[in-house]
């Protein structure tokens, strides 16, 4: 793969999306495509504080990336996502 790989993250309802959000933000081997998260207000706020859209779209934001992180409780819609991303990336 050549370039610079496209990342987004999906729900910053884990304090460990800011960790990744930082390392995406300042990498040279990424771009931070942006973030989505089932609460708007919270993946908004995410995504201004570090500069990126923010996606209400999930399908959009998953056709923008070549890669996203999950970070959420486990309890929290993990399922949904995780078979979003599934789909995403068997049918691309």
């Amino acid at each position: 793969m050549g370039g610079r790989i496209r990342i987004g993250i999906l729900s910053f309802a884990h304090f460990h999306a800011n960790f990744w959000s930082e390392v995406f933000r300042v990498s040279p081997l990424a771009v931070f495509v942006g973030i989505w998260d089932d609460n708007p207000g919270r993946g908004a706020g995410a995504a201004q504080l570090y500069g990126v859209p923010f996606w209400s779209d999930l399908g959009a934001l998953l056709e923008a990336c070549d890669a996203v992180g999950i970070t959420l409780m486990w309890w929290l819609g993990v399922s949904e996502m995780v078979e979003s991303a599934v789909v995403w990336e068997e049918h691309p």
